[in-house]
């Protein structure tokens, strides 16, 4: 058995295209979204009155249906404060990294040879970044110098190419294992 409501509120807009057909066709949409919206707040007061009137007993308000809310229940979703997520998260490699233990020491080099405007970018970038320092590289190769980087410590490395002696291409490469990298 279907219970009717008392009061119903019209869900559907009441305008429509065809009652702007006599118009021209640029002022149809203008006209058609004015009267729309008319509607749309003749329609909220309704609702409000509606709800002042029948106090309690007023249908409840509609939840929008979004993403979040008609999403089905998966196995597979991580819900918030699961402990083996938690766990995982203290104990990863990157943890120390991730929860700033580590202070960065930024070592930034450049291409062999680099031109006055790379080396101004390249002191600009130290500005910016704090712990930086700068390596000018003068033919010594890249290995080398990821080598000699990790042997003093340094958390990462920013190389600057540049290309018709401007600072084209930079590379950024982080030792979070120092023992692994090639």
């Amino acid at each position: 058995m279907k219970t009717v409501p008392l009061f119903q509120v019209k869900k559907t807009p009441t305008v429509t295209k065809d009652e702007f057909k006599h118009l021209p066709k640029t002022e149809r949409g203008v006209a058609l979204r004015k009267a729309l919206k008319k509607n749309k707040r003749a329609r909220q007061a309704e609702r409000e009155k509606l709800r002042e009137t029948l106090g309690d007993a007023a249908p409840p308000k509609e939840v929008p249906k979004t993403i979040e809310s008609t999403r089905e229940y998966d196995v597979t979703m991580v819900q918030d404060n699961d402990e083996e997520i938690e766990h995982d998260e203290a104990h990863d490699e990157f943890a120390a990294y991730f929860n700033r233990e580590t202070t960065p020491k930024v070592l930034i080099t450049m291409s062999p040879f680099a031109k006055k405007t790379t080396w101004k970018f390249c002191f600009e970038l130290q500005k910016c970044i704090p712990n930086a320092e700068i390596f000018s590289r003068k033919g010594v190769p890249l290995k080398k110098v990821v080598k000699q980087s990790i042997a003093r410590s340094y958390t990462d490395l920013i190389v600057v190419h540049e290309d018709q002696k401007k600072p084209s291409d930079i590379i950024v490469l982080r030792f979070l294992f120092p023992h692994h990298v090639t």
